[in-house]
């Protein structure tokens, strides 16, 4: 991506998971827009559609990979994918090993819920998509978004993954709100 293509620091910050959102691993059946893949060891199913989608939401947000894969991501999945093989990855591990911190929330989300509340600190809009999210995680969005800043949290079936529907809203949320006046 070209410097004139980047986002501006201050645009939505976008924090994208693998495993029940880019990687469908609980389908029963391919989707016509699915087909398996391999990423490293790992037998994925990818929607041919997700390249272009998170192109075009690149150029509105500043992607991060959310997900376990870590340091992984880019390399493995990302090459696999075709997406974010330059993207920057949250190090959930770090906040695990060098502060003493409660987890909240069950399964994985809990483990990755401390930094990405980190991340809602600011005033920057934000997103985040992982299927492995609560209820809680989504009620303090919904606050976060009611006391004026911008946030949108995206929960996909993982049989199905990140869908059409799910990017027309995070687009259509990264449009609106890359152009808003920061608090």
């Amino acid at each position: 991506m070209t410097d004139q293509m980047r986002p501006q620091p201050d645009c939505p910050l976008l924090l994208v998971d693998i495993d029940g959102v880019l990687n469908a691993f609980d389908a029963r059946r391919l989707g016509r827009h699915q087909h398996k893949a391999q990423a490293g060891a790992y037998v994925v199913v990818l929607d041919r559609r997700h390249p272009a989608w998170f192109r075009t939401l690149a150029k509105h947000a500043e992607p991060r990979w959310a997900t376990m894969w870590q340091a992984q991501a880019a390399t493995t999945f990302g090459r696999a994918a075709d997406i974010g093989t330059d993207w920057p990855y949250l190090d959930f591990d770090s906040v695990w090993l060098h502060r003493t911190v409660g987890r909240t929330g069950v399964g994985v989300g809990g483990y990755k819920w401390p930094l990405i509340e980190q991340c809602g600190e600011s005033a920057r809009p934000l997103v985040w998509i992982d299927d492995d999210m609560t209820d809680a995680h989504l009620a303090w969005a919904q606050r976060r978004d009611a006391e004026g800043t911008p946030t949108l949290f995206i929960r996909p079936d993982p049989a199905r993954g990140f869908t059409e529907g799910h990017y027309a809203a995070v687009l259509r949320f990264v449009r609106e709100t890359a152009s808003l006046p920061r608090k």
